[in-house]
């Protein structure tokens, strides 16, 4: 199979300059995928290379498609974006690149849905202060299990992709970039991993299965933020307590993060289970640092077994920085997986003709399957054109054809 050159597209692109026009400026960019994004987090998006509009404000949470209420979402039925309300967006754009000739991905956010979570705080993350962090529905519920899979099967069943990019298919965190956070005290690393970690209804019966005790590791996590509140740690104490995660209270910590990694390889399982059977690859998002996978349940090796398919998050501002990416994903990975590097180009990540170019042979010499630019509408015109010429000169070294 020829090697992949993709791209992300947001919907509201689509709608503007219509699924036939951005289909004909990827083939004029020499793409053969294009990535559209089917559900979608809140976002201020500047869109300096639109004809209609510069600047769009994405729904919260919301679907680019009419979901099916046949299928077993349950009550995270995903709210309908506007843009779609009279039309079928994502039949249309499927249609004009099977015409062309060009692959379809659909672009997922799958826990990451404030919307969903404000609406269903029960499943939620939960902090060990009680508190729910909306943002995020947490990957140990089976309702939020039976959400992502209806709704990859919903996309499955109707379009047939030829892929799946998995964004925020594991456990999430404090980080909310989306909206202001206020606080008077510094919040280190420590804090902010222990403030992420859940323990909802869900978490707590997935101990109990793995017959982890749960009491005595909640009551260390909040005595733990408490100090860490308080200035009590300091930084030295704070980054010693975090090499040693795993070995806090009495071992419960590392039993806990066992008992993550083992709900989400099941998820991931179940999913290549039904959708995998049906055609479309699923990409394992690794947008995580390498050395902070496990802090979302990802266990590579365990997946190894269950996908075959990965992206690999290599933003950086210069050539050699994403090379560095690339092999500290690749020591990690299974050496057998389709491996799709994502690109971002533009002020503060790759700024030049020939920094995209360098960057793209390289990484098709050095054994990427196929890459994936971020994004056809935040780019300028000028920026598509380094795009272009970056995939000519990687096909005249034998890479996207």
């Amino acid at each position: 199979m020829s090697k992949i050159a993709s791209m992300w597209v947001y919907p509201w692109d689509l709608v503007d300059e219509t699924p036939t026009a951005v289909v004909a400026r990827a083939q004029e960019l020499g793409l053969n995928e294009l990535s559209i994004a089917v559900i979608y987090h809140a976002a201020r998006v500047l869109l300096p290379h639109n004809g209609r509009r510069r600047l769009w404000y994405a729904e919260p949470g919301a679907a680019y498609f009419h979901p099916d209420i046949q299928l077993a979402y349950g009550p995270l039925y995903p709210p309908v974006s506007g843009l779609v309300s009279r039309r079928d967006l994502l039949q249309e754009v499927v249609v004009a690149a099977r015409k062309a000739d060009l692959r379809i991905a659909f672009w997922v956010i799958g826990v990451n849905n404030a919307a969903l979570g404000k609406a269903n705080p029960i499943f939620t993350l939960k902090t060990a202060f009680g508190d729910n962090l909306i943002d995020y529905l947490c990957p140990s519920s089976e309702v939020t299990q039976r959400y992502l899979l209806a709704l990859l099967t919903d996309l499955t069943n109707r379009y047939a992709p030829d892929a799946f990019f998995l964004e925020s298919f594991s456990y999430q965190g404090w980080e909310s970039p989306f909206q202001l956070d206020i606080a008077n005290i510094p919040i280190g690393p420590l804090a902010r991993f222990l403030l992420g970690l859940c323990f909802c209804p869900a978490c707590l019966r997935q101990a109990k299965k793995q017959k982890v005790e749960i009491y005595p590791l909640h009551k260390w996590v909040r005595d733990t933020l408490t100090k860490a509140f308080e200035g009590e740690l300091g930084p030295e104490l704070e980054a010693e307590i975090m090499a040693s995660l795993p070995d806090q209270a009495g071992g419960l910590a590392g039993a806990w993060f066992d008992m993550r990694r083992a709900v989400i390889t099941g998820m991931y399982r179940e999913l290549a289970g039904t959708i995998g059977q049906k055609g479309p690859a699923l990409r394992l998002e690794l947008f995580a640092e390498p050395e902070d996978l496990w802090k979302h349940g990802i266990d590579l090796a365990a997946l190894s077994a269950v996908l075959d398919s990965a992206y690999l998050r290599c933003y950086a501002d210069s050539p050699e920085k994403v090379f560095t990416r690339w092999q500290n994903y690749t020591e990690l990975i299974n050496p057998g997986w389709q491996r799709i590097c994502g690109l971002r180009v533009g002020h503060g990540w790759l700024n030049s003709a020939e920094a995209v170019k360098t960057s793209l042979v390289t990484l098709m010499n050095a054994g990427a399957e196929g890459i994936c630019f971020y994004n056809y509408g935040l780019m300028t015109k000028r920026q598509l054109s380094w795009v272009q010429q970056a995939v000519a000169a990687s096909s005249d070294n034998n890479g996207p054809t």
